[in-house]
């Protein structure tokens, strides 16, 4: 019993799994590598230094690229290129190329100075013409024309509107008669005129015939054109073809109620009795004919 125990302890703590769930005990493993004297690693301690070393780097590195000066931006055609100031300073310093001795420098104060605002301003009121009046003697006042005498300000009296009634002042006009408007006045002219006559203001006659000759040829045509609403294989029956269909079969029912009361009321024959059922069956046809050919449309087969 003891010795399954052992085993079974010693594949649970076999693996990573195992040891997790029994930190306190000695794998298989570590202790195979203790009996081969060899150490066992330290897993954890290792992961905590590589950590470490990765923080330490990045650290590093971050104060690099702070530290480090960036270059100016410039394009791919200037780059090679030296500026300008490094060429000249070059040339100052070769004493061959140094343009020092022959140049010609302003002193300090040699140039114009910028006056003050006083010397301005004084400058400015002496520039300023005197103005003439205040050269000139003084003199009697000249006379002046006597003004008008002023309207008397009397004050009249104040009229007041009388009230007025306008509502009442509405029903007066309304009742009021209206005047006829005038007659048109007609000359003489007018009554003389050759282009008044009996027919005056009425449709020519030719107009009416034109008129009814166009509808009667719109009418042919809109005949002759096919039905839209026509079955396929049928044709619309012509009106007169129809009402004369009419006809014949109201004539035709007359006929069969004609034969009907003819016979008598009890019939016990076999052959009266076909002949009675027979004529009830002609009459239910004809009255639906007559119920199809009193549509105002009827289409037959083509």
């Amino acid at each position: 019993m003891a010795e399954c125990a052992a085993r079974f302890r010693s594949r649970a703590n076999a693996d990573s799994i195992g040891a997790l769930l029994h930190p306190g005990t000695e794998n298989e493993r570590q202790a195979a590598l203790r009996r081969k004297g060899r150490p066992a690693r330290d897993h954890a301690r290792e992961n905590v230094l590589a950590i470490r070393r990765a923080e330490r780097e990045n650290r590093q590195r971050k104060e690099e690229a702070a530290n480090a000066v960036k270059k100016p931006y410039k394009m791919k055609q200037f780059r090679n290129v030296a500026s300008r100031a490094v060429q000249q300073a070059e040339k100052w310093e070769n004493p061959t190329l140094s343009p020092r001795e022959d140049a010609t420098y302003l002193k300090r104060g040699a140039g114009r100075r910028m006056p003050k605002p006083a010397d301005v301003h004084k400058q400015r009121v002496e520039q300023v013409p005197k103005l003439q009046f205040l050269n000139m003697s003084p003199r009697a006042p000249e006379e002046r024309t006597p003004r008008k005498a002023p309207l008397p300000k009397t004050r009249g009296e104040i009229k007041h509107h009388k009230p007025v009634d306008r509502i009442e002042q509405n029903r007066v006009d309304a009742q009021k008669p209206i005047p006829p408007k005038p007659k048109a006045r007609v000359t003489k002219v007018a009554k003389a005129s050759p282009r008044k006559h009996e027919n005056f203001g009425s449709v020519p006659a030719y107009l009416d015939q034109r008129k009814r000759q166009l509808r009667a040829e719109a009418e042919a045509k809109k005949a002759l054109l096919p039905d839209p609403q026509c079955p396929e294989g049928m044709t619309r029956m012509p009106d007169e073809e129809r009402l004369q269909s009419l006809n014949d079969l109201k004539r035709r029912k007359a006929e069969i109620k004609a034969e009907l009361f003819k016979l008598p009321l009890n019939v016990n024959s076999m052959r009266a009795r076909k002949h009675q059922e027979a004529l009830h069956k002609a009459l239910d046809d004809v009255e639906n004919s007559i119920k199809i050919f009193e549509r105002p449309v009827v289409y037959i087969q083509a």
